[in-house]
């Protein structure tokens, strides 16, 4: 019975940890916390495909603006909860993006 409990505890310790997604998550809030703004935004550049939830939202445009970059860089990244974010947007491709994750389309 209590190697069944280890296997059933690893198993979902592995599951966390393999999670990308929350890791991701956890360690731009871990460096939010810490002040390291574009240590954050860098973070997420490398993490295309991360589901943003209000509280990393929050994160981004607190480093946004830290780092100056508000006006210039807001809409590279999703400005709606539940958005997946891209690969980095191209001059081309930033306004339909800003307009799908902002609701302004419609």
């Amino acid at each position: 019975m209590a190697v069944l409990l280890l296997l059933a505890a690893g198993v979902y310790l592995a599951g966390q940890t393999l999670d990308t997604d929350t890791r991701t998550r956890l360690r731009v809030n871990c460096l939010c916390r810490q002040g390291k703004w574009q240590d954050c935004l860098d973070e997420l550049r490398r993490a295309p495909g991360v589901e943003y939830s209000a509280s990393l939202l929050c994160d981004v445009n607190r480093a946004l603006f830290e780092t100056g970059q508000l006006p210039t860089a807001m809409f590279f990244f999703p400005q709606k909860p539940g958005c997946y974010s891209h690969a980095a947007p191209t001059a081309s491709t930033w306004k339909v993006r800003a307009m799908h994750c902002c609701d302004w389309a419609a």
